[in-house]
């Protein structure tokens, strides 16, 4: 899986012609060329980014969250991940909630964490 490899620095593409195996160091070690890199926009191996519906990028059935990836407010216009709303003040961790589910690093939401005594043992 892409996301449990390790991950080499990131390089945009900038070569003349169109991405392809043979001509693209994108599409030869990620199989995908980013929104940073120099090719044409109409790059047909460009990250297209999801076209899920709000809510719904929370299983391996969106495209980023199949590649590990989160979804990019640049790429991923219709699940609303670009949409976003503070919670009230009286909330103990501050945080920017999303209608994406796949947004948590973006945003820098942090699950709150207990730790105590276990029960267990």
């Amino acid at each position: 899986s892409e996301s449990l490899q390790a991950q080499k620095d990131y390089t945009p593409c900038q070569h003349p012609g169109e991405c392809s195996y043979e001509t693209c160091i994108c599409v030869r070690e990620r199989g995908v060329c980013e929104k940073w890199c120099f090719c044409a926009k109409t790059c047909k191996a460009r990250y297209e980014g999801c076209s899920c519906r709000k809510n719904n990028c929370n299983s391996k059935q969106c495209k980023c969250v199949a590649r590990g990836r989160e979804c990019d407010p640049d790429l991923c216009k219709s699940c609303h991940c670009d949409v976003h709303q503070h919670n009230t003040p009286d909330d103990e961790i501050p945080k920017t909630v999303s209608l994406c589910k796949n947004v948590n690093l973006l945003y820098s939401n942090k699950q709150k964490l207990e730790i105590a005594q276990s029960r267990v043992c």
